[in-house]
Protein backbone atom coordinates (compact mmCIF):
# COMPACT_ATOMS: atom_id res chain seq x y z
CA UNK A 1 0.00 0.00 0.00
CA UNK A 2 2.83 2.41 0.87
CA UNK A 3 4.51 1.76 -2.48
CA UNK A 4 1.24 2.38 -4.35
CA UNK A 5 0.74 5.61 -2.40
CA UNK A 6 4.30 6.73 -3.15
CA UNK A 7 3.87 6.02 -6.88
CA UNK A 8 0.55 7.87 -6.86
CA UNK A 9 2.04 10.92 -5.14
CA UNK A 10 5.00 10.84 -7.51
CA UNK A 11 2.65 10.78 -10.51
CA UNK A 12 0.64 13.72 -9.14
CA UNK A 13 3.87 15.67 -8.52
CA UNK A 14 5.01 15.01 -12.08
CA UNK A 15 1.69 16.23 -13.47
CA UNK A 16 1.85 19.36 -11.33
CA UNK A 17 5.44 20.04 -12.37
CA UNK A 18 4.52 19.64 -16.03
CA UNK A 19 1.50 21.92 -15.68
CA UNK A 20 3.64 24.55 -13.94
CA UNK A 21 6.07 24.45 -16.84
CA UNK A 22 3.25 24.94 -19.33
CA UNK A 23 1.77 27.81 -17.32
CA UNK A 24 5.15 29.49 -16.99
CA UNK A 25 5.79 29.20 -20.72
CA UNK A 26 2.44 30.79 -21.47
CA UNK A 27 2.99 33.72 -19.14
CA UNK A 28 4.30 36.89 -20.79
CA UNK A 29 7.84 37.94 -19.89
CA UNK A 30 7.77 40.61 -17.22
CA UNK A 31 9.36 43.83 -18.46
CA UNK A 32 11.85 45.03 -15.85
CA UNK A 33 12.86 48.21 -17.64
CA UNK A 34 11.86 49.65 -21.00
CA UNK A 35 14.45 50.87 -23.47
CA UNK A 36 13.84 54.54 -24.42
CA UNK A 37 14.58 53.84 -28.10
CA UNK A 38 11.87 53.25 -30.69
CA UNK A 39 14.09 51.08 -32.87
CA UNK A 40 17.41 49.29 -32.83
CA UNK A 41 18.92 48.25 -36.18
CA UNK A 42 21.18 45.19 -36.28
CA UNK A 43 23.12 45.60 -39.54
CA UNK A 44 25.68 43.20 -40.97
CA UNK A 45 26.61 40.95 -43.89
CA UNK A 46 25.82 37.27 -44.26
CA UNK A 47 28.12 34.95 -42.30
CA UNK A 48 28.98 37.53 -39.66
CA UNK A 49 27.12 35.72 -36.89
CA UNK A 50 23.83 37.32 -37.93
CA UNK A 51 21.55 34.51 -36.71
CA UNK A 52 23.56 34.14 -33.50
CA UNK A 53 23.26 37.85 -32.73
CA UNK A 54 19.58 37.80 -33.68
CA UNK A 55 18.94 34.93 -31.25
CA UNK A 56 20.65 36.85 -28.45
CA UNK A 57 18.64 40.01 -29.17
CA UNK A 58 15.45 37.94 -29.32
CA UNK A 59 16.03 36.25 -25.97
CA UNK A 60 13.55 36.86 -23.17
CA UNK A 61 16.31 38.33 -20.99
CA UNK A 62 16.90 41.11 -23.52
CA UNK A 63 13.16 41.62 -23.91
CA UNK A 64 12.76 41.93 -20.13
CA UNK A 65 15.27 44.79 -20.06
CA UNK A 66 14.08 46.51 -23.24
CA UNK A 67 10.46 45.73 -24.07
CA UNK A 68 11.57 45.52 -27.71
CA UNK A 69 10.70 42.51 -29.86
CA UNK A 70 12.83 41.35 -32.78
CA UNK A 71 11.35 42.05 -36.20
CA UNK A 72 12.69 40.29 -39.32
CA UNK A 73 11.22 41.99 -42.39
CA UNK A 74 12.33 39.22 -44.78
CA UNK A 75 9.82 36.81 -43.22
CA UNK A 76 7.03 38.71 -44.99
CA UNK A 77 8.70 38.43 -48.43
CA UNK A 78 8.19 35.67 -51.01
CA UNK A 79 10.46 32.73 -50.14
CA UNK A 80 11.25 34.63 -46.92
CA UNK A 81 14.33 36.20 -48.47
CA UNK A 82 15.29 39.57 -49.95
CA UNK A 83 16.56 38.75 -53.42
CA UNK A 84 17.96 42.20 -54.06
CA UNK A 85 21.69 42.79 -54.19
CA UNK A 86 22.80 44.23 -50.85
CA UNK A 87 23.79 47.53 -52.43
CA UNK A 88 20.28 47.81 -53.93
CA UNK A 89 18.35 47.32 -50.67
CA UNK A 90 16.52 50.50 -49.75
CA UNK A 91 13.36 50.99 -47.69
CA UNK A 92 10.81 53.75 -48.31
CA UNK A 93 8.60 53.16 -45.26
CA UNK A 94 9.54 53.05 -41.57
CA UNK A 95 9.89 49.74 -39.78
CA UNK A 96 7.41 49.05 -36.96
CA UNK A 97 8.15 50.91 -33.73
CA UNK A 98 9.31 49.27 -30.51
CA UNK A 99 11.23 46.65 -32.48
CA UNK A 100 14.80 45.46 -32.94
CA UNK A 101 15.21 45.09 -36.69
CA UNK A 102 17.40 42.02 -37.14
CA UNK A 103 19.19 41.21 -39.32
CA UNK A 104 19.58 43.98 -41.89
CA UNK A 105 22.01 43.20 -44.71
CA UNK A 106 22.42 46.73 -46.04
CA UNK A 107 24.91 49.51 -46.80
CA UNK A 108 25.48 52.51 -44.57
CA UNK A 109 23.79 54.73 -47.16
CA UNK A 110 20.70 52.53 -47.03
CA UNK A 111 20.65 52.73 -43.22
CA UNK A 112 20.83 56.52 -43.33
CA UNK A 113 17.91 56.70 -45.74
CA UNK A 114 15.53 54.45 -43.76
CA UNK A 115 12.58 56.63 -42.68
CA UNK A 116 12.68 56.66 -38.90
CA UNK A 117 10.44 57.80 -36.06
CA UNK A 118 11.68 58.76 -32.63
CA UNK A 119 15.07 57.84 -31.17
CA UNK A 120 17.09 54.92 -32.51
CA UNK A 121 20.50 53.25 -32.55
CA UNK A 122 22.31 50.84 -34.84
CA UNK A 123 25.11 48.32 -34.59
CA UNK A 124 27.09 47.06 -37.55
CA UNK A 125 28.92 43.74 -37.19
CA UNK A 126 32.14 43.68 -39.21
CA UNK A 127 33.97 40.41 -39.92
CA UNK A 128 37.21 39.65 -41.75
CA UNK A 129 36.10 39.18 -45.38
CA UNK A 130 38.37 36.13 -45.73
CA UNK A 131 36.54 34.39 -42.89
CA UNK A 132 33.23 35.36 -44.51
CA UNK A 133 34.30 33.45 -47.62
CA UNK A 134 35.36 30.34 -45.68
CA UNK A 135 32.21 30.35 -43.55
CA UNK A 136 30.02 30.76 -46.63
CA UNK A 137 31.84 27.93 -48.39
CA UNK A 138 31.17 25.39 -45.64
CA UNK A 139 27.63 26.51 -44.88
CA UNK A 140 26.68 26.37 -48.56
CA UNK A 141 28.31 22.97 -48.91
CA UNK A 142 26.72 21.38 -45.85
CA UNK A 143 24.64 23.23 -43.28
CA UNK A 144 22.73 26.14 -44.84
CA UNK A 145 18.96 25.77 -44.71
CA UNK A 146 17.27 25.25 -48.09
CA UNK A 147 16.67 28.63 -49.72
CA UNK A 148 16.27 29.69 -53.35
CA UNK A 149 19.62 29.25 -55.08
CA UNK A 150 21.37 27.32 -52.30
CA UNK A 151 20.80 23.88 -53.80
CA UNK A 152 22.21 24.98 -57.18
CA UNK A 153 25.30 26.51 -55.52
CA UNK A 154 25.77 23.39 -53.39
CA UNK A 155 25.69 21.21 -56.49
CA UNK A 156 28.40 23.36 -58.09
CA UNK A 157 30.62 23.37 -55.00
CA UNK A 158 30.44 19.62 -54.56
CA UNK A 159 32.07 19.21 -57.95
CA UNK A 160 34.84 21.77 -57.33
CA UNK A 161 38.27 21.54 -55.75
CA UNK A 162 38.70 23.61 -52.55
CA UNK A 163 40.57 26.48 -54.24
CA UNK A 164 37.95 26.78 -56.96
CA UNK A 165 35.15 26.53 -54.42
CA UNK A 166 36.58 29.34 -52.30
CA UNK A 167 37.04 31.49 -55.41
CA UNK A 168 33.44 30.78 -56.41
CA UNK A 169 32.19 31.89 -52.96
CA UNK A 170 34.44 34.95 -53.05
CA UNK A 171 32.96 36.00 -56.39
CA UNK A 172 29.44 35.44 -55.06
CA UNK A 173 30.14 37.85 -52.20
CA UNK A 174 31.48 40.41 -54.67
CA UNK A 175 28.51 40.00 -57.02
CA UNK A 176 26.00 40.30 -54.18
CA UNK A 177 27.61 43.48 -52.82
CA UNK A 178 28.82 42.15 -49.46
CA UNK A 179 32.33 43.59 -49.62
CA UNK A 180 31.08 46.89 -50.98
CA UNK A 181 28.61 47.06 -48.09
CA UNK A 182 31.39 46.41 -45.56
CA UNK A 183 33.46 49.19 -47.07
CA UNK A 184 30.53 51.62 -46.83
CA UNK A 185 30.17 51.23 -43.06
CA UNK A 186 33.70 52.32 -42.24
CA UNK A 187 32.55 55.81 -43.24
CA UNK A 188 29.77 55.84 -40.63
CA UNK A 189 30.09 59.21 -38.92
CA UNK A 190 27.15 59.62 -36.56
CA UNK A 191 26.65 58.65 -32.95
CA UNK A 192 23.69 56.39 -33.67
CA UNK A 193 26.05 53.77 -35.13
CA UNK A 194 28.41 51.46 -33.28
CA UNK A 195 30.83 49.37 -35.35
CA UNK A 196 31.60 46.02 -33.73
CA UNK A 197 34.09 43.41 -34.88
CA UNK A 198 32.84 39.83 -34.90
CA UNK A 199 36.32 38.81 -33.79
CA UNK A 200 35.81 40.68 -30.51
CA UNK A 201 32.45 39.00 -29.92
CA UNK A 202 33.98 35.52 -30.10
CA UNK A 203 37.24 36.48 -28.37
CA UNK A 204 38.33 36.18 -24.72
CA UNK A 205 36.77 39.53 -23.76
CA UNK A 206 33.43 38.99 -25.51
CA UNK A 207 31.42 39.93 -22.42
CA UNK A 208 32.99 43.40 -22.39
CA UNK A 209 32.07 43.99 -26.01
CA UNK A 210 28.50 42.75 -25.60
CA UNK A 211 28.17 45.11 -22.64
CA UNK A 212 29.27 47.97 -24.90
CA UNK A 213 26.61 46.95 -27.43
CA UNK A 214 23.85 46.92 -24.84
CA UNK A 215 25.06 50.21 -23.35
CA UNK A 216 25.03 51.78 -26.83
CA UNK A 217 21.48 50.48 -27.34
CA UNK A 218 20.39 51.73 -23.90
CA UNK A 219 19.49 48.24 -22.67
CA UNK A 220 20.58 48.08 -19.03
CA UNK A 221 21.22 44.41 -18.30
CA UNK A 222 22.65 43.48 -14.92
CA UNK A 223 26.05 41.82 -14.91
CA UNK A 224 24.42 38.60 -13.70
CA UNK A 225 21.83 38.53 -16.51
CA UNK A 226 24.42 39.44 -19.15
CA UNK A 227 26.58 36.50 -18.06
CA UNK A 228 23.53 34.23 -18.03
CA UNK A 229 22.55 35.39 -21.52
CA UNK A 230 25.98 34.88 -23.04
CA UNK A 231 26.39 31.49 -21.40
CA UNK A 232 23.11 30.38 -22.99
CA UNK A 233 24.45 31.32 -26.44
CA UNK A 234 28.05 30.21 -25.99
CA UNK A 235 29.62 28.15 -28.76
CA UNK A 236 29.87 25.14 -26.47
CA UNK A 237 26.13 25.24 -25.71
CA UNK A 238 25.06 25.86 -29.32
CA UNK A 239 27.37 23.18 -30.72
CA UNK A 240 26.22 20.68 -28.09
CA UNK A 241 29.52 20.31 -26.30
CA UNK A 242 32.32 21.22 -28.70
CA UNK A 243 34.93 23.74 -27.58
CA UNK A 244 35.77 26.78 -29.71
CA UNK A 245 38.19 25.62 -32.39
CA UNK A 246 36.84 22.05 -32.52
CA UNK A 247 35.54 21.85 -36.07
CA UNK A 248 32.50 20.09 -37.46
CA UNK A 249 32.25 21.17 -41.09
CA UNK A 250 28.68 19.89 -41.44
CA UNK A 251 27.24 21.90 -38.55
CA UNK A 252 25.95 25.49 -38.66
CA UNK A 253 28.12 26.31 -35.64
CA UNK A 254 31.21 24.94 -37.37
CA UNK A 255 34.23 26.19 -35.44
CA UNK A 256 33.52 29.42 -33.54
CA UNK A 257 36.87 31.15 -33.98
CA UNK A 258 38.37 34.06 -35.90
CA UNK A 259 41.17 33.77 -38.45
CA UNK A 260 40.16 30.34 -39.76
CA UNK A 261 40.89 31.52 -43.32
CA UNK A 262 44.55 30.81 -42.63
CA UNK A 263 43.73 27.09 -42.61
CA UNK A 264 42.08 27.16 -46.04
CA UNK A 265 43.50 30.00 -48.15
CA UNK A 266 46.30 28.70 -50.37
CA UNK A 267 48.74 31.13 -51.96
CA UNK A 268 46.69 30.94 -55.16
CA UNK A 269 43.47 31.86 -53.33
CA UNK A 270 45.27 34.71 -51.55
CA UNK A 271 46.41 36.09 -54.92
CA UNK A 272 42.88 35.90 -56.34
CA UNK A 273 41.46 37.59 -53.26
CA UNK A 274 43.96 40.46 -53.49
CA UNK A 275 43.27 40.86 -57.18
CA UNK A 276 39.49 40.95 -56.72
CA UNK A 277 39.21 43.06 -53.54
CA UNK A 278 42.17 45.45 -53.79
CA UNK A 279 42.78 47.37 -50.56
CA UNK A 280 39.60 46.13 -48.82
CA UNK A 281 41.45 44.49 -45.92
CA UNK A 282 43.56 47.59 -45.38
CA UNK A 283 40.50 49.86 -45.46
CA UNK A 284 38.77 47.62 -42.91
CA UNK A 285 41.98 47.54 -40.81
CA UNK A 286 42.41 43.79 -40.96
CA UNK A 287 45.82 44.22 -42.63
CA UNK A 288 48.40 47.01 -42.79
CA UNK A 289 49.50 46.30 -46.34
CA UNK A 290 49.11 43.76 -49.17
CA UNK A 291 51.91 41.51 -47.87
CA UNK A 292 49.79 39.04 -45.93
Amino acid sequence: MKNIKKRFLGTIKGILDDSKAVIQEDLPVKIIKRCPLKNIYHCCTHKSGSQWIKAILKDEIVFAYSGLEVYTYAKSLPDKTDKRKITDRYFDTPFPEDKIISPLYITYDSYIKIPKRGSYKAIYILRDPRDLVVSYYFSTMYSHAPLPGIDAKREKLINMELNDGLTFCMQNFIDRGHFEAQRSWIHACDDTVMLVRYEDLVGPHSEDFFKKIFDHCKIELTEYDLQKLLDKYSFEKLSKGRKQGEENQRQHYRKGIAGDWKNYFSDDVKDVFKQKTGDLLIALKYERDMNW
